[in-house]
Formats: C-alpha cells, sequence, structure tokens
C-alpha cells in the first residue's frame, strides 16, 4: 500500500509500468485481547498491472483453559481493476453462525449475494475491510461478514507515532463508529499498522502489526 496508489475512490494502484512483473505484499497482525494473543490476520495484495487482488484472512478463539468461549474464522477476497472495486466473496463462522457473502459491482451497480439471498445496493459502496485507508473515509460500507449496510461516522485524530517493528513511526490515526467501535492507524504509505476496538463483552482487542513482506 503506497500513497501514490491510492485515488480519492478508495483505489489501491500501484505505478507498474508495462513490463512490470506482478508484486505482493503481505502484512501480518497478531490479535491480542486485553494483553493475550487469541488469533492472526493476513492481508495479502497481489498487484498485476491494472489489476489487484486482495486476500484475507482472519482466526480468532478466545478460550478458558481447555475450553473456546468464542471462535471466528473468515476468509475474504476483493478485486480492484483500474481503480475501481470489481468484486467481492468472503466466508465467514461466526461462532457456529455461517454466511457465505459475494458481491459484483463490474456492470456498475452493486449486486450482492448474502446466504442465499440476492440484493441490489448503492454502486459506489467499498468492503468494510480495514486495509484500505480510504474507508476513513466513507459514510458506508458493504459488511464482509453479513452483506449488510454498514453506517461509518468517522472522527480524525491526527498523527501518533507508534512503535511498529522496534522503530518508531509516524501513523494516522481515525475512530470508526459502526456496529463496534474501532481504532485503525495508517502509515505514510497508506498501510494499515494497527487496529483496536472494543468488543460486546468489553474487552479491548488490538492487532498489532508485524513488518510486511514484499516480493516480486
Amino acid at each position: 500500500m503506497r500513497a501514490g496508489r491510492f485515488l480519492v475512490a478508495g483505489v489501491l494502484i500501484l505505478p507498474i509500468t508495462a513490463m512490470a512483473s506482478p508484486a505482493t505484499e503481505t502484512h501480518s497482525f497478531a490479535i491480542v485481547r486485553n494483553g493475550e494473543r487469541i488469533g492472526t490476520n493476513t492481508i495479502c495484495l497481489h498487484h498485476d498491472g491494472p489489476d489487484t487482488l486482495v486476500e484475507i484472512s482472519t482466526s480468532i478463539a478466545v478460550k478458558i483453559a481447555f475450553l473456546t468461549l468464542y471462535r471466528f474464522e473468515q476468509t475474504e477476497s476483493e478485486h480492484w481493476a483500474a481503480g475501481r472495486f470489481v468484486s467481492m466473496s468472503s466466508t465467514t463462522d461466526d461462532d457456529g453462525t455461517m454466511h457465505r457473502v459475494s458481491a459484483d459491482a463490474s456492470l456498475g451497480a452493486l449486486s450482492v449475494t448474502a446466504d442465499g439471498k440476492t440484493k441490489r445496493m448503492p454502486g459506489n459502496l467499498m468492503p468494510s475491510s480495514l486495509w484500505n485507508p480510504m474507508l476513513a473515509q466513507q459514510v458506508s460500507a458493504l459488511s464482509t461478514v453479513d452483506g449488510s449496510l454498514m453506517r461509518i461516522a468517522v472522527a480524525d485524530r491526527g498523527t501518533e507515532d507508534l512503535p511498529i517493528g522496534g522503530r518508531q513511526i509516524a501513523a494516522h490515526h481515525y475512530s470508526l463508529s459502526s456496529i463496534y467501535s474501532q481504532d485503525v492507524w495508517y502509515d505514510d504509505h497508506g498501510d494499515l499498522v494497527r487496529a483496536q476496538l472494543r468488543a460486546a463483552d468489553g474487552s479491548t482487542i488490538l492487532y498489532q502489526a508485524a513488518p510486511p513482506r514484499r516480493s516480486g
């Protein structure tokens, strides 16, 4: 995620020449609840010319001794082409409740199929996945969990210094109020470097970033 890749509509595009080879960025997070690690989140960005494929996997298990109190598993993929959101699909197991969502914006309007039911939604929606800093510029988004319309209220908290990968970086902090209240931080390249939310039981969930890996 580089600064020059984003347009106002929420675009992730590399400035690639016609002969450039595909490139991949991998961003990994440890998910921590009240100081205890409970899961992982991995974001892979595959860039090939004007196309970007985003693959996200999240795995969470909250346990006491050998008893699992809560489990969340999700895989999601997004396709962006020439700076435009094209499609999304996700499969989510939210503590035993299954959701399957697909969205197609290739014809201009957004067609969303969620748990077997298809509906039309505003064509300018983007997925609610946090990797894209332009989410902080939206007033609504498409839920990657159940395909619903999420209203978003955003507060810009300014720039803060964060310890990431053994060094201090300047990160822009936003508070997002929707189904849950979330705080997100992006570095000056547009990379997500931290996320924090308050769970329904009042616990604090923190996404802690490892240094990104790049290839290609």
